[in-house]
């Protein structure tokens, strides 16, 4: 009788499956980073350049402001909420609301919000001391519906 030996895979045959295999893994991961690179590329941003609220002697309170589209997607819609009560009448605070000019804008566009602070009845706000620090927040939205926020604190100071 005779004995049959049986033969394992060559050292050869393995070492290039194993390659093989290793290559498809190492493609698989580029693949997933680089799309995931491109999805996170187009984003939006707004920087806050510049930023004043300031009380004039004869104490109204002005708002100054320079925005910019930092991101690269155009932002279509922008508003400035600076939390204070306009209406004192009303439970919870009402925040001051105001829109730089121009609303829209593009990657790499700035604009500028320079407003009296105002109480709902059109009345100007004389209710901070010089030194105070404020909430305020910046929105913005891009056509697709996606919103970026930039908030920040503002300090009252003396014109």
């Amino acid at each position: 009788m005779m004995i049959r030996k049986n033969r394992a895979i060559s050292p050869a045959i393995t070492t290039l499956i194993l390659l093989g295999i290793a290559i498809a893994s190492g493609a698989s991961v580029f693949t997933v980073v680089s799309s995931t690179s491109n999805i996170s590329a187009v984003k939006n941003l707004i920087l806050i350049e510049n930023a004043n609220l300031v009380k004039t002697t004869m104490g109204e309170e002005y708002l100054s402001m320079t925005l910019k589209n930092a991101g690269s997607k155009a932002i279509v819609s922008t508003t400035v909420n600076l939390q204070v009560d306009i209406n004192p009448n009303v439970f919870g605070v009402q925040v001051f609301s105001t829109f730089p000019s121009p609303t829209s804008l593009n990657p790499g566009q700035t604009a500028s919000v320079y407003a009296r602070v105002n109480y709902l009845n059109g009345s100007a706000m004389t209710i901070h001391n010089v030194g105070d620090t404020l909430a305020i927040e910046v929105i913005g939205i891009s056509s697709d519906g996606s919103t970026t926020r930039q908030p920040t604190s503002i300090t009252v100071n003396l014109s």
